[in-house]
């Protein structure tokens, strides 16, 4: 009887030639370029255990890799307060809800707000009633349908906390705000929030908390939350002058 031995020898032949090469592909330094610019010869490194040295060798260069593209700087509030300080004043058209517990609906107010550094602050109320605050340095004054009433707030300090922090936020004067508040800064560059926390509880017992956002060195909204659950949203729009 006539055994045929040649497929089985041609069979081993071609493992023994497969054994070899792969031998010799895990004998030779390990070629980068062709692992990456070859993704058809990813079976081969596979087949000669790439999972184990070549492969921490490849995860080693991905971390260098990474390490070396420059990381962005995280926006914080001192580059907050730097950017909120460069404007020396302005003038913006605002929009004031007032939600209040004994209402159904906020009371909505509406005018435009101006600023010129370091501590002069106007607001005045177009609709629904006419009416203008004026904060300049500690004086507040208050004129309302032909009455006016000043108020000197060097004797009542929480309530100038309360209105230094939007007076402390014009003016990115970060020390100003930390002797009554706790800064918290999320978000970037393009569109950030701060948030201010009463530090003391004298101010805490008229505001809990204040939110204000913006984007590009420019304030959009302020919230406070008062003490007893009220609470009011202004957003800002600022006009730009010719």
């Amino acid at each position: 009887m006539i055994v045929s031995v040649k497929p089985a020898i041609v069979s081993f032949s071609r493992r023994r030639e497969s054994s070899i090469q792969s031998s010799r592909i895990a004998d030779k330094t390990f070629d980068f370029d062709d692992f990456f610019k070859h993704p058809s010869k990813t079976w081969i490194y596979a087949s000669v255990g790439m999972t184990g040295r070549w492969l921490k060798r490849i995860i080693a260069c991905l971390l260098l890799a990474a390490l070396a593209i420059p990381a962005l700087a995280a926006f914080d509030v001192s580059q907050l307060m730097s950017e909120l300080a460069k404007h020396k004043g302005g003038k913006a058209k605002f929009v004031e809800k007032k939600y209040i517990s004994l209402l159904d609906k906020p009371v909505i107010s509406s005018g435009e707000m101006s600023y010129s550094a370091p501590d002069r602050l106007e607001k005045r109320t177009l609709t629904p009633k006419v009416e203008t605050l004026l904060l300049d340095k500690d004086l507040l004054s208050i004129e309302r349908e032909k009455q006016k009433l000043t108020i000197n707030l060097s004797n009542q300090p929480e309530a100038l906390a309360f209105i230094d922090s939007i007076r402390g936020t014009l003016t990115g004067n970060r020390a100003a705000l930390e002797k009554n508040y706790l800064l918290s800064l999320t978000g970037t560059q393009d569109k950030w929030v701060l948030t201010l926390l009463p530090s003391e509880q004298k101010i805490a017992a008229l505001v809990l908390r204040i939110v204000v956002s913006g984007g590009k060195g420019q304030i959009r909204s302020i919230e406070y939350l008062q003490a007893d659950g009220d609470r009011s949203v202004m957003s800002l729009e600022p006009i730009e002058l010719k």
